[in-house]
């Protein structure tokens, strides 16, 4: 493996010769862990007795990516006035009227209102 961890130093960091097979020691080539469109993230990952261990840089990523999809996914979501509910559907109605104050008219919204900001975060290595 090019970038990964060999055999050799998995055997060495763990202790456990190849034949016990009570102690299970994995170990995987590097994979993309995100796919994002700019960039591609490889990582190697190590995984011992169950445990998997990444790199936190690499978490800290995926949480950011994340965190991004989700903000995209938010701006995109847009309201259904009178969704088609089943027999049965009760509840569903309590919680339309209460998430009724959260939806405005787009009418009696300002113009300076409701252009769409975009926020550039500083990214501090």
């Amino acid at each position: 493996m090019p970038q990964g961890i060999d055999h050799a130093f998995a055997k060495r960091l763990s202790g456990v010769p190849d034949r016990c097979r009570h102690h299970r020691i994995h170990l995987h080539p590097p994979r993309t862990i995100l796919d994002v469109a700019a960039q591609s993230l490889r990582a190697d990952r190590l995984q011992i007795n169950g445990m998997v261990y990444l790199n936190q840089r690499v978490v800290a990523v995926g949480e950011r990516d994340s965190f991004y999809q989700d903000v995209d996914i938010g701006t995109h979501n847009i309201r259904v006035n009178n969704p088609v509910l089943a027999e049965g559907d009760g509840p569903l109605y309590q919680v339309r009227e209460w998430y009724q104050p959260f939806f405005t008219d787009e009418a009696s919204v300002a113009a300076s209102m409701a252009q769409n900001r975009a926020f550039t975060p500083v990214d501090n290595r």
